[in-house]
């Protein structure tokens, strides 16, 4: 049994002979608040926190709320009655729906930084070194937001100037457990940076998965 309500925006204008716009109205209105705070609790120490996504969208438009509710025993799958029945089951009977609202995936996080050449305590360390811890908590399920907290740390060293050398580790949320790293080549007015989300993958018995590479070029002028 299932019960569900949607609402999406229409691209295809009933009032304009269903000509196809890029840019229809919105289904939904709503509104959201951002909060955070940055704190200098020593020279290169760092500590800040956010709330974001506080708030709403009230769904108005293109209502459609779907039931379903069946009860089947199967004893051949391959009886073309029975997938037929299942189908009727999983799409179920549609009907106008009425106005509901969604919570934004409202989330918190709490971040500390260090930064060698900011510090006293690193002066014997060559070069400049970034530390950086994260940690990041969902309050709600709403949109894909994850109650499960995620803890990230990360670090880039640059021993040579033009040529930060990055990594990172996270554990928790949806994701899992995912080891980042990558490098830029940073000439102040241009810059490029090269990452990948998970390098553990590479070093996978099984056949890596979910392996990416992002790339990006800056221009300062």
């Amino acid at each position: 049994d299932y019960s569900t309500h949607r609402s999406g925006a229409d691209f295809f204008n009933p009032d304009k002979n269903a000509d196809f716009t890029p840019f229809p109205e919105p289904a939904g209105n709503g509104m959201g608040y951002d909060f955070g705070v940055s704190i200098i609790m020593r020279p290169g120490f760092y500590v800040a926190a956010s709330i974001t996504d506080i708030g709403s969208i009230q769904w108005e438009k293109n209502l459609v709320k779907t039931d379903g509710r069946y009860s089947l025993l199967m004893n051949d799958p391959f009886k073309t009655e029975n997938s037929d029945s299942l189908e009727r089951a999983v799409r179920g009977y549609n009907q106008t729906g009425e106005a509901f609202s969604s919570s934004l995936p409202t989330t918190l996080r709490i971040g500390v930084t260090i930064q060698s050449d900011e510090s006293q305590m690193f002066t014997f360390l060559p070069g400049k070194l970034l530390l950086a811890f994260d940690y990041t908590q969902g309050l709600n399920s709403s949109m894909g937001n994850i109650t499960q907290p995620r803890f990230s740390l990360g670090m880039e060293y640059r021993g040579i100037p033009f040529l930060p050398l990055r990594t990172g580790l996270s554990m928790g949320g949806g994701d899992g457990v995912r080891w980042a790293a990558g490098f830029a080549l940073d000439f102040h007015a241009v810059c490029l940076d090269v990452a990948t989300e998970n390098i553990g993958m590479i070093f996978s018995r099984k056949i890596p998965q979910n392996v990416s590479v992002a790339a990006g070029l800056r221009f300062i002028i």
